[in-house]
């Protein structure tokens, strides 16, 4: 319960306050549109999609200008599919769908002569799911014990492009309701991601 708190409380603080303070940072190529596909850790296809609005901040520039903090949000939907031929005791979906609004802290490099701008950004949200038990690699299936769920999620990866509109990257993310209903299996995620900056 207090996992589920702490977390309830880095949501509400992101959403309301930091996006209003900060130096302000360029804003071209702030706004985009992100795409990832990879497998679970209980054998499901995983997509997700999403559109990325950012702060304008930066924050923390280091002395030489290189490294700062700055941030978006994520907002978007995702979709599970089960790969599973385990057989389930009771009825379980087969698939589920999401949606979700993700504050995301950002540690961004300004990009290198050679073209490519370094990343690592981490956010919890909240999301809704539309089945709270899905099939998995399991005999009982994953059960995330509620619709609602977090969205905790990593990234790494680099912009790249003559304007820095383009970007890959590695992606964890984690959903579960952090204890707040049981059962609370979980789902950790795995993919690559690819986004556009515009």
């Amino acid at each position: 319960m207090v996992s589920a708190t702490l977390r309830l409380i880095a949501c509400i603080f992101t959403l309301l306050f930091l996006p209003c303070s900060g130096a302000l940072a360029d804003t071209s190529n702030n706004h985009g549109i992100t795409i990832a596909v990879g497998p679970s850790d209980m054998d499901h296809d995983f997509y997700r999609i999403a559109g990325r609005f950012g702060w304008d901040k930066r924050w923390f520039d280091d002395p030489e200008g290189n490294w700062y903090l700055t941030g978006q949000f994520e907002a978007g939907g995702f979709y599970l599919e089960s790969n599973s031929d385990a057989t389930q005791y009771r009825d379980a979906a087969d698939s589920l769908y999401g949606v979700f609004l993700t504050p995301v802290f950002r540690l961004q490099r300004d990009a290198y002569d050679f073209g490519l701008a370094p990343f690592v950004e981490a956010g919890i949200g909240v999301s809704y799911i539309s089945e709270t038990w899905i099939k998995s690699d399991t005999f009982t299936g994953a059960d995330f014990g509620s619709h609602f769920q977090f969205e905790d999620k990593l990234s790494f990866g680099t912009r790249l492009g003559s304007q820095q509109q383009f970007e890959v990257a590695f992606t964890f993310i984690h959903y579960s309701n952090a204890n707040i209903k049981k059962p609370n299996h979980g789902i950790d995620t795995s993919s690559a991601t690819f986004s556009y900056w515009f």
